[in-house]
């Protein structure tokens, strides 16, 4: 068995590239060392790292052994005093396939080794390669065996020796007399990257998409839709768009796709250009007889199929969202054209299906909320004035789920202070702990007037004024049994009374309560890195009213999510509060 390792200059400048693509790395040169394994065909010749149960790998549970068949992946994880067990990660080599990796520590005595793995007998042996901090370039064909990297510290274990290591093995080899000239991470899960060829030829992966320049057929891109459907008395209707021989002039994505007819989470949208061939028909039938034949497209009228020309791309408006008249979009997860947006598409320019949105896939930072490069207590105010529903405060949301669970909530903001506040624990973003994944679920909370005692509950009090006047309307917790965290929606209709004065008793921590008076007003308290939880009883906050018409009972209203962490406790557990709300009246 021979195994070729690759190694590569690469760049450690960081730039964004006209397309929105962020660069990796452009590669000036290769140079092949030759480390002949023809001993490993023989297992006494090396002695082998039997596989205990330390080993593990993020995201799974340490001590368990973990072979899956993967071919990306970019976790981080840490080697501690409190757990020293090395990481394990097992990867299935891709036939003819080259492997990017990256690896990423503080700690320069932290390594990635890496080893080939017998299946049968799991025993692991050393190629005697190891990558530190930086990007390197893996080649080896070795049937029936996987790669194993051992992430480890050479030296004594720091408190914290916190990494990353991400990976993608489904690189095409250049192919003979030709080389890279250069490689995009394209998703920031490491699952897609962009090659380009010294022959100008592009891949996402080992997916072929086109030829800069090229005028050879695309035949790959070729997409159809087809529509047809029956009526009573031998009617029938039929519709089919086509692209056929499509010319390329660009590509611009990562995106996430959706439309009425088709969606992906990871998209590239492919520019035509001129020649590209186009084809359109409408049929329409009754009584067996055809009532309608119209071969011509849905814009311009022109009778088709027939190339596109330089006036299809001039006199056709580009798409909303989008910044070409006519686009491919193609989804890198199927390796299929999936849609076609363009004025020319029947469905949309005559908003039969409404136009389809696009959201950018970026790299990001786990925490890096305000998208600067980097986690700072900027990023925890940033999110907390997002959560308290501030207006004009924009977030990445991707960014700012630090506990990959899907939503933005104030849970986010808690492990978000506590990371930057070095807690144990939270070194590492995002945080997978199962820890703070409460194994109840969410009672229903009943919303009422009066309160009933020994049951936790805000209560929301009433009152009776004139028109014009100012009253005070008190929130207050009673049977409170300890919280760190409470997000509180407050509603009333505004056409009764104004919202001049929030006034906050002080009783639960820190605040970022709304800015502006207007209804749903939220109220916030946020105590993330608090040592003990906040179990006060009384009043919490008093909202001042300003009285503008008669009203009978004009109700003001509280309300919280329990289930997406509006109010829990300092173990991350959720805490549940019946709402008794209250009243505004003119009338005594």
């Amino acid at each position: 068995m021979l195994a070729l390792v690759l190694v590569f200059s690469f760049s450690t400048t960081f730039t964004l590239a006209e397309n929105q693509l962020l660069v990796l790395h452009e590669i000036s040169s290769i140079e092949i060392v030759d480390n002949n394994l023809t001993l490993l065909s023989s297992s006494s010749e090396l002695s082998p790292l039997s596989l205990s149960t330390k080993v593990s790998r993020p995201s799974i549970q340490r001590g368990q052994h973990v072979i899956p068949t993967i071919d990306y992946f970019n976790y981080k994880s840490d080697v501690t005093t409190a757990n020293p067990y090395d990481d394990i990660y097992f990867v299935t080599e891709s036939i003819n396939r080259l492997m990017v990796l990256r690896f990423s520590s503080a700690n320069t005595s932290c390594k990635a080794k890496l080893y080939i793995v017998d299946p049968n007998t799991m025993n692991a042996y050393d190629t005697g390669y190891e990558y530190g901090v930086g990007d390197h370039l893996i080649s080896g064909i070795i049937p029936d065996y996987y790669w194993m990297f051992r992430v480890c510290s050479t030296a004594n274990i720091t408190d914290t020796t916190a990494y990353s290591l991400a990976m993608n093995n489904k690189i095409v080899p250049p192919k003979s007399g030709t080389n890279f000239t250069s490689l995009y991470i394209y998703t920031y899960d490491w699952k897609y990257i962009y090659v380009q060829y010294s022959d100008d030829s592009v891949y996402i992966n080992d997916q072929y998409i086109y030829t800069i320049g090229s005028n050879a057929p695309h035949t790959h891109l070729i997409w159809e839709r087809e529509f047809h459907r029956t009526f009573t008395n031998n009617g029938s209707e039929y519709r089919i768009h086509i692209i056929y021989d499509p010319k390329v002039a660009g590509i611009t994505g990562p995106v996430k796709y959706s439309s009425k007819h088709a969606s992906s989470n990871y998209a590239i949208l492919i520019e035509l250009t001129v020649n590209t061939g186009f084809g359109y028909l409408y049929q329409l039938k009754e009584g067996g007889k055809t009532i309608i034949d119209d071969p011509n497209d849905p814009y311009f009228g022109i009778r088709t199929p027939r190339p596109l020309t330089l006036n299809d791309f001039l006199l056709a408006p580009i798409p909303p969202g989008f910044t070409t008249p006519h686009i491919i979009v193609y989804c890198m997860d199927t390796g299929q054209p999936i849609d076609f947006v363009s004025r020319m598409n029947f469905y949309y320019h005559n908003e039969h299906e409404l136009w389809p949105t696009i959201k950018q896939i970026i790299e990001y930072v786990p925490g890096d909320v305000n998208n600067d490069g980097k986690v700072t207590a900027m990023d925890s105010t940033i999110l907390a004035r997002w959560l308290g529903k501030w207006e004009n405060v924009v977030i990445n949301e991707e960014a700012a789920d630090v506990d990959a669970d899907g939503n933005v909530t104030p849970l986010d903001l808690t492990i978000l202070r506590r990371h930057l506040a070095d807690w144990a624990g939270y070194e590492i973003l995002p945080y997978l702990s199962r820890q703070h994944k409460s194994t109840s679920t969410a009672p229903q909370i009943p919303f009422m007037y009066g309160v009933q005692s020994n049951v936790p509950a805000i209560n929301v009090s009433s009152a009776v004024e004139d028109v014009g006047n100012i009253v005070d309307v008190n929130i207050s917790l009673s049977d409170n049994p300890g919280i760190i965290t409470m997000r509180l929606g407050v509603e009333f209709d505004d056409s009764i009374l104004s919202l001049v004065q929030v006034i906050d008793k002080g009783k639960l921590g820190s605040l970022n309560h709304g800015i502006a008076y207007g209804s749903p007003y939220t109220l916030f308290w946020e105590n993330g890195t608090s040592k003990t939880n906040y179990d006060y009883n009384g009043d919490i906050v008093t909202l001042r009213f300003e009285i503008l018409s008669e009203t009978l009972s004009s109700p003001v209203t509280v309300s919280y999510d329990g289930v997406n962490w509006d109010v829990f406790d300092i173990i991350l557990e959720p805490v549940y509060f019946e709402v008794n709300n209250g009243y505004v009246s003119t009338q005594p």
